[in-house]
């Protein structure tokens, strides 16, 4: 049998429909999501299927999806213009979240390793672009920052870069706090240090850790991170995220 094509998003012309598909026409020019995108010929289900009015678009509109992650993250955690918020990581994805975030009127900083990609965050993306080469990111925000940023989106999936950003989230307590997003992909197990500060914070779940389960909603679930004060003395220290699952205790809905 042979290796299945790779991709997940495209553009192309409809050249057949199945029937009873209303909306679209032979010949339109779309965008969609779907797998085995980088083979000649795909088949999309309509709800995932939208017309591209341009189609001298079609090759930048090929990395719909990027953008579209950000997006769904900025919606669901409430970013607006009084806000602050730290993309950490500069790929594709941070970078498109970045931009969306400044198009909404919050300041934005992001940090990085990659000179290039800060480069291209400082000119397209960032209030702030902050070489992640220099030290840890709690110290490098916290002269400009000390109290932290009302949003953080981690967009790497490395897990050791976790706990340094979790320690850049604004303290508060519970919906008065800043909030965490795990934006990136995290194939694996997810372990934490909690509490990772002496701070509160939402745990927004956006990436695809969520997306088998049977949940409604998946990618907005959110848990308070308690503070050393709140947590029982019995409970650990630790608590792991898998693949499917919520975070358990000591992470409270």
């Amino acid at each position: 049998m042979p290796f299945p094509a790779a991709g997940y998003q495209a553009t192309g012309q409809i050249v057949s429909m199945g029937d009873g598909v209303a909306g679209f026409s032979i010949g339109e020019f779309v965008v969609g999501f779907c797998s085995c995108s980088h083979s000649q010929y795909v088949s999309i289900h309509k709800d995932y299927l939208h017309k591209l009015p341009d189609p001298t678009k079609l090759k930048q509109s090929a990395l719909f999806v990027m953008p579209c992650v950000g997006a769904h993250a900025l919606t669901h955690a409430g970013l607006d213009a009084r806000d602050s918020i730290l993309v950490v990581g500069q790929g594709l994805i941070g970078q498109c979240m970045a931009q969306l975030a400044r198009l909404r009127g919050a300041f934005v900083a992001t940090s990085e390793v990659s000179p290039a990609r800060l480069g291209l965050s400082r000119q397209y993306c960032a209030d702030w672009a902050i070489d992640a080469r220099t030290g840890k990111l709690p110290d490098l925000i916290r002269d400009r920052f000390p109290n932290g940023f009302d949003l953080v989106a981690e967009s790497t999936g490395f897990q050791p870069l976790i706990e340094d950003a979790m320690q850049c989230v604004k303290a508060g307590g519970f919906n008065r706090g800043g909030k965490f997003i795990f934006l990136g992909w995290y194939p694996d197990t997810i372990s934490l240090q909690v509490p990772p500060s002496p701070q509160q914070a939402v745990a927004m779940f956006l990436s695809r850790l969520h997306r088998r389960t049977a949940e409604p909603g998946w990618g907005s679930e959110t848990h308070r991170i308690r503070s050393p004060q709140d947590r029982p003395a019995d409970q650990p220290r630790r608590a792991l995220a898998r693949r499917g699952r919520a975070l358990q205790p000591p992470l409270h809905p």
